[in-house]
């Protein structure tokens, strides 16, 4: 019998330490110490001070430390993921522009500074011409391009007919078809011997439409390309105009052309000018069309450029006549930018 009394007082006294000891562990874990020691509070085996203060000096260091960095990492992330991007723009964009406008100041001959590679192209008259040749050619585009194209748009959102829909339809088709197979395909309609003769001789007749190596065959195939252009901008543009706006207009009893001149064209006025921007830079440097069907002279730009890298190696100049078509096109764009930043003020 005693031996079960002193059983169960041992069970009791091992239950009581072992709760004790449970209890200073969760009070350990609670306060977050740095330092984790189990001691009892008479013990005379516990840790030192400086011992205590050392331990705590380190860990308040790490702790700074992963603050900095977890700090900074949030900071330079963005910037480590553009980096990439950056490094192309300035590999393939930058670095390019630069180098081209600084040899473009350089004598081919003594890598000197020299401005006669600019002063080549003002004073030769066979560059005046080709100058005058292609802005003839990009200003005719352009007017004829917006010309057409903002009625066909307005053709096509304001008429439910058929037509419109089947036109609508079609107006994506250029931007699928390569621009060297759509220029074959018409030079095969339009030049002496092609499809076009070919039809007046069943009638009996010669008819030549003259419109390969000339102008007006350059100009007729870049409508070929930015009509559809415009149309696309316009009739996203004409989308966003209100109907409310033009019944308004006609219960005052205005015409149709004080509609349109009061109330679609300001609503649309910017992306007339978006679109003539972008006709007038991408007609400048045409390479394709002018190769293709322009004559031996006058050359547009991009073929007289070719010209001078190929035919003549003349890099220097070269790189004057690029600065050159560059800031013609920079030209153009400053007006769509000017325009712009009036319209947020």
């Amino acid at each position: 019998m005693n031996d079960g009394l002193n059983d169960d007082l041992n069970d009791q006294i091992n239950g009581s330490l072992a709760d004790n000891l449970k209890t200073e562990l969760e009070q350990n874990l609670r306060h977050e110490s740095p330092i984790l020691a189990i001691t009892a509070k008479d013990s005379s085996d516990s840790i030192s001070e400086p011992d205590q203060i050392s331990q705590t000096s380190s860990a308040s260091q790490i702790s700074a430390h992963r603050r900095f960095f977890k700090l900074w990492g949030r900071r330079c992330l963005p910037y480590l993921l553009t980096l990439p991007a950056f490094l192309l723009v300035m590999g393939f964009i930058v670095y390019p522009i630069g180098n081209t406008f600084l040899r473009s100041f350089r004598d081919s001959k003594t890598q000197q500074f020299t401005w006669d590679n600019y002063r080549y192209f003002f004073i030769d008259p066979l560059q005046r011409d080709n100058f005058a040749f292609t802005l003839r050619i990009v200003v005719a585009t352009v007017a004829l391009a917006m010309v057409l194209g903002y009625g066909l748009a307005l053709y096509l959102h304001f008429s439910p007919s058929w037509v419109s829909r089947w036109l609508r339809s079609l107006t994506v088709v250029p931007r699928f078809i390569p621009g060297l197979v759509a220029t074959y395909s018409l030079i095969m309609v339009i030049r002496d011997a092609g499809v076009l003769n070919r039809l007046s001789r069943l009638w009996g007749g010669n008819f030549k439409p003259g419109l390969m190596y000339h102008e007006s065959g350059i100009i007729l195939m870049n409508l070929w390309y930015n009509i559809p252009f415009v149309t696309l901008i316009m009739l996203a543009s004409l989308s966003a105009l209100k109907p409310a706006s033009i019944e308004a207009a006609t219960d005052i009893g205005a015409g149709k052309l004080l509609i349109l001149v009061k109330v679609v064209l300001p609503n649309t006025f910017k992306e007339i000018l978006i679109a003539t921007t972008f006709i007038f830079m991408g007609n400048v440097g045409s390479f394709t069309t002018p190769f293709l069907i322009g004559g031996n002279h006058p050359k547009m730009l991009g073929i007289a450029l070719f010209d001078q890298f190929n035919n003549y190696v003349n890099y220097e100049r070269t790189a004057a006549l690029s600065v050159i078509m560059f800031l013609i096109c920079s030209l153009s764009a400053s007006f769509y930018i000017v325009n712009n930043l009036r319209q947020r003020q």
